[in-house]
């Protein structure tokens, strides 16, 4: 019954402002008062505006203040975009950019992966003379030992090139994929800062 009266004030109140005001306000003051007027107490920064009829448009609420996440968030953006900026004049050109690196780094890979498959092969046959030796009870000569040791020693630092190699594939094409795709929402989308520090509020400012 309480919630009815109050609702039936309020209305009532809206009714007698219909005449002279577009648009009402309501507010809870420091007593905890509901209060609805065409006007708002300076500094009143919480209210929720209501039509002639005392209906409900939209609740407006003090904007949070940005905390150093978000402004370290909003650096880092705008950092992002000034580097892209710089580095690219479309889209284009970074797609063209990011093939040549992956060619290069590609050719490099099968060039390496080519000198492996001579080690292997190479290593395989110091390995089959030095069994030769042994099935005739020699000794193995100090150049073959050298010779399988620096054959082994060669492999072993083209397996780990062409990991690195491999790895550097996956991470070019990462980059310049990212890039591409921030890239483009630069440049297809208005640049609004991250998180927090975007306004959340369409309300027009109240009358003063």
């Amino acid at each position: 019954m309480a919630k009815r009266s109050w609702l039936w004030g309020v209305l009532c109140l809206a009714g007698a402002f219909a005449v002279d005001a577009a648009e009402l306000y309501r507010w809870v003051d420091e007593q905890g008062r509901v209060q609805v007027s065409d006007r708002l107490p300076a500094g009143q920064t919480r209210y929720t505006t209501l039509n002639p009829k005392g209906i409900r448009i939209q609740d407006v609420a003090p904007q949070s203040s940005p905390t150093p996440q978000d402004r370290a968030a909003q650096q880092a953006h705008e950092q992002q975009a000034a580097r892209l900026r710089q580095l690219y004049g479309s889209a284009a050109e970074i797609q063209t950019i990011r093939d040549q690196q992956l060619d290069d780094l590609q050719a490099n890979l099968a060039f390496l992966q080519e000198q492996r498959a001579r080690l292997v092969s190479q290593l395989a046959g110091l390995k089959a003379r030095e069994a030769a030796f042994l099935e005739g009870g020699k000794t193995i000569p100090p150049t073959l030992r050298k010779q399988i040791q620096q054959s082994a020693g060669d492999l072993e630092a083209h397996e780990r090139a062409i990991a690195q190699r491999q790895q550097d594939l996956e991470h070019t094409r990462a980059a310049y994929e990212a890039d591409l795709e921030a890239y483009r929402a630069l440049n297809t989308a208005p640049s609004t800062p991250p998180g927090k520090l975007k306004d959340e509020s369409a309300s027009p400012p109240p009358r003063p």
